[in-house]
């Protein structure tokens, strides 16, 4: 019902590039271009400027962008409205999970199964930085995510976003050291400390910077 063209705008917009867009819509890059040339063409603006090798969005596209935004939410609610007049739930719920997920979340799709036989529940494991533009391009419709700064904020209009658990993070060291003494340790203790820790494509690496930097005194 919402024109897919918007959908194809709202994606470049988390993206950043044609290229990105037209992999996550699974597209080539020549029909994202035209999707956009025809919009704007509807439109009567221009939708994306040159800047060196890449585009950027125009003051026209952001202002596009807020009333698709409105129209995507409000189109979510009222298929969720129209839901509650069937008879049973049916159809297909993708959830994409982080690498390090809470056990809630891989607890649920049994749980959807048997009180919703009719619904068939996908679970495929990403990165949380994938999840903005996974939800947009509509190739999931729940997606759990370690915060950080490549997920959407927590007051990001496009999203419904709920808190699953926090988790305690352990630090490990060896035996011997000051910090072993036993009770909780700061780690703005073991800030001059060497570290080994996840490499920075994983989200473990992401939740331990934020944790470093909330640290900091």
């Amino acid at each position: 019902m919402i024109d897919h063209r918007l959908e194809t705008l709202r994606v470049l917009r988390e993206r950043g590039t044609v290229t990105a867009t037209a992999d996550a819509l699974h597209l080539t890059p020549s029909t994202v271009s035209q999707q956009l040339r025809q919009l704007a063409r509807d439109l009567g603006v221009d939708l994306l400027e040159a800047q060196g090798r890449r585009v950027r969005l125009t003051a026209a596209a952001h202002t596009v962008l807020r009333h698709a935004d409105v129209l995507a939410a409000q189109w979510e609610r009222a298929r969720a409205d129209l839901a509650g007049h069937r008879a049973g739930t049916a159809g297909r719920c993708g959830s994409a999970p982080s690498p390090a997920p809470s056990p809630r979340s891989w607890r649920r799709p049994p749980r959807l199964r048997e009180e919703h036989p009719a619904l068939a529940v996908h679970m495929s494991e990403k990165e949380s930085e994938d999840a903005a533009h996974l939800l947009l391009a509509r190739h999931c419709d729940i997606a759990v995510v370690v915060p950080s700064e490549q997920t959407p904020a927590p007051d990001d209009a496009r999203f419904a976003q709920w808190p699953v658990l926090d988790e305690p993070q352990d630090l490990l060291v060896p035996a011997g050291h000051p910090l072993a003494a036993g009770g909780a340790a700061r780690l703005a203790d073991a800030a001059a400390e060497p570290w080994i820790g996840s490499p920075d494509r994983f989200d473990q690496h992401q939740l331990m910077l934020a944790a470093c930097a909330a640290a900091r005194p």
